[in-house]
């Protein structure tokens, strides 16, 4: 393996473990947050969520708490679902790809019917007033 590629591999390793451990912090102290502001009653009661510290230290020490441990395996789950949403859709969508390019059929479809109708009157390009379609309505 290239010396190059390896270290853009390892490079974005740590940096997607760093931003996992950062976010996990970010949405634990959310939700220590907001269980918090539950346990004062909520909206009728006089409890204030407490603000969030982004500060980087501080969201990695939240992200090993239970709430940060949640909060990176919601973020997983999320993230698991989308990349698996991205890749599966284009697969069972109905839609045929080859190498990243849509292919075409070209094949009868039996007992299907078209109407076309125009939404405005087409006229030739002759310039002569010749109407090629009239509008439908």
């Amino acid at each position: 393996m290239d010396k190059r590629k390896k270290a853009r591999i390892i490079l974005s390793v740590i940096l997607g473990i760093g931003g996992l451990l950062y976010l996990g912090g970010i949405l634990g102290q959310l939700i220590a947050g907001y269980q918090a502001w539950l346990g004062g009653d909520g909206i009728s009661g006089q409890e204030m969520m407490k603000p969030l510290d982004w500060n980087l230290l501080v969201c990695i020490r939240h992200a090993f708490t239970l709430n940060g441990l949640k909060g990176m395996a919601t973020a997983i789950l999320l993230g698991t679902a989308v990349v698996l949403y991205v890749k599966f859709h284009d697969k069972f969508d109905g839609n045929e790809f080859q190498d990243g390019k849509f292919v075409y059929e070209s094949r009868f479809l039996k007992g299907a019917v078209f109407e076309i109708t125009a939404a405005e009157d087409i006229v030739t390009q002759d310039n002569q007033g010749t109407l090629w379609m009239k509008t439908a309505w």
